[in-house]
C-alpha cells in the first residue's frame, strides 16, 4: 500500500510547522515548476487539509508567502502563483454565497442541458481506475490508495468523467468527497462544476488531450508505472 503524501496529523501547530517547512525548503519558490507534477518531493504544499478544516489561516499563509517573496524576488512568479490559488479558494466561497445550492444540481450554474447521464457502469470504470486510459487510471488508483491527487490530476479526471464518459459530474464530486483527505466543499464542487462545463468557465466545451497531457507531465511514464 502506498503512503499518502499528505501529512495527516491535525492541529494548528503541525500545520504551521508544515507551512514553514514548505517555504524554508524552497518548495514555494519553485511552485511554478512543480505545480503540474503528479507527485514528487514538495511538488505540492500539502497544506490543503489544514486550510480546509480551519487549522491553518489562509491569511497567515498569504502573509508568510509575502515575506518569503520579498527575500527571494527572483522567484516571484512562484509565490504569486500560490497566492492565486488562495484567491481561487476565496472565489469559490463567494460563488457559493451568490448561487447557493445551484452547485448541487446537475445543471450547476448553467441553464443549458447538461448532456450527462447517471451511467453507473461508466462511473464504476472511472472510480476503479479501469477506463483503459493510463493516466486517468493511474490517478484514480492514487486517489483510492492515498486520499490525495494533484491539482493537474483532478482537472484531468473530472474532465474525463464529465465530458468524455458523460457521467453526471456530481457523482465524481461525491466520490472525491468520500476519498480526499484535503476535502473542501467549496473547492471540490466549485472545481468540479468548472471542469465539467457547469460552472464559471466561459469555454464550456474545453477539453484536454490526454496523450499530450501525459507526454508533457509524465514524459517517462514513471507515474503511470508506479500506479498501474
Amino acid at each position: 500500500m502506498h503512503q499518502s503524501p499528505i501529512h495527516c496529523e491535525g492541529g494548528e501547530t503541525i500545520a504551521i510547522e508544515r507551512m514553514k517547512e514548505y517555504i524554508n525548503s524552497g518548495g514555494a519558490a519553485h511552485y511554478s515548476q512543480t505545480r503540474n507534477q503528479f507527485d514528487g518531493q514538495n511538488f505540492s504544499s500539502q497544506l490543503g487539509s489544514w486550510l480546509a478544516n480551519g487549522s491553518l489561516s489562509p491569511r497567515l499563509l498569504f502573509e508568510q508567502l509575502q515575506k518569503a517573496q520579498k527575500t527571494d524576488p527572483g522567484n516571484s512568479q512562484s509565490f504569486d502563483t500560490i497566492k492565486e490559488q488562495l484567491i481561487w479558494r476565496d472565489n469559490f466561497r463567494f460563488l457559493f454565497l451568490r448561487y447557493g445550492d445551484k452547485f448541487f444540481t446537475t445543471k450547476g450554474l448553467r441553464r443549458t442541458p447538461h448532456g450527462m447521464y447517471n451511467d453507473l457502469e461508466a462511473f464504476e470504470m472511472w472510480r476503479k481506475g479501469k477506463t483503459g486510459q493510463p493516466i486517468i487510471d493511474a490517478l484514480m488508483h492514487q486517489l483510492r490508495a492515498t486520499g490525495f491527487m494533484s491539482n493537474r490530476g483532478r482537472m484531468l479526471v473530472s474532465f474525463y468523467l464529465a465530458k468524455e464518459l458523460k457521467v453526471n459530474w456530481q457523482w465524481g464530486a461525491a466520490w472525491f468527497e468520500s476519498k480526499l483527505l484535503d476535502y473542501d466543499v467549496y473547492n471540490n464542487y466549485g472545481n468540479w462544476a468548472y471542469q465539467s462545463g457547469r460552472g464559471t468557465d466561459s469555454r464550456v466545451n474545453r477539453k484536454f488531450n490526454l496523450a499530450t497531457q501525459t507526454k508533457k507531465f509524465d514524459p517517462k511514464g514513471a507515474f503511470i508505472q508506479k500506479w498501474i
